[in-house]
């Protein structure tokens, strides 16, 4: 009776251990619209052309990128998870005669590897300092990790861009949250950051 005992006690402790790891790993997702949203182009030359950012909808095309980036992330690095189940996306939404599966042909986004300004240009990420200026014009990005959309929404032509690595390498991994650059091989008219619950957006879980 004793034994019997002992066992039931020690499948109670197991039980509660599961339940309390079950709720400890319990993760909330949040939503957030990019908060520095930038169009560059070689044919926007002043750094601080109105139509560069605060808009409703951006025109992008081969010369025409949009730089995106989330300033507050980093007060939410530590307890976000990444894992099989959780991952952290950008969502980008299209407009006009484009229809989602077009746009998600078009479309990639790859992690920006140097500091920007809201005064980038397509020749310089910030006019200050020799180090302002663009290896390459349309601003320097890791190619190699470059994604596509992985999933799409066509009845509200919205786009969902798995960015997971780009957080744990570059963000976490290296504290550098330059953000991501929208990158078209066609042109395709994106909503901005003035179009309400359809701007540019991260999702992450934590």
């Amino acid at each position: 009776m004793k034994m019997l005992s002992v066992v039931f006690s020690l499948i109670l402790v197991v039980l509660a251990a599961g339940c309390s790891k079950g709720e400890s790993d319990a993760k909330t997702s949040q939503q957030f619209s990019f908060d520095g949203v930038k169009l560059i182009s070689p044919a926007i030359a002043k750094n601080n052309d109105s139509s560069s950012t605060g808009q409703g909808s951006y025109q992008l095309s081969t010369d025409r990128r949009l730089l995106i980036r989330f300033e507050s992330l980093s007060q939410h690095v530590g307890g976000i998870s990444v894992n099989e189940k959780n991952r952290v996306e950008a969502q980008v939404t299209v407009t006009g005669d484009t229809d989602a599966t077009a746009a998600r042909s078009a479309l990639k986004v790859c992690p920006i590897l140097k500091q920007w300004m809201m005064l980038a240009t397509w020749d310089y990420g910030h006019p200050f300092g020799d180090d302002g200026k663009w290896s390459q014009g349309g601003g320097d990005f890791d190619g190699e990790g470059c994604v596509r959309a992985t999933k799409e929404d066509a009845a509200i032509k919205t786009l969902t861009f798995d960015v997971s690595r780009w957080f744990t390498d570059y963000v976490r991994g290296r504290s550098q949250n330059y953000g991501l650059v929208v990158v078209a091989a066609t042109p395709v008219v994106v909503l901005g950051e003035n179009s309400g619950a359809n701007s540019p957006r991260i999702t992450f879980s934590e």
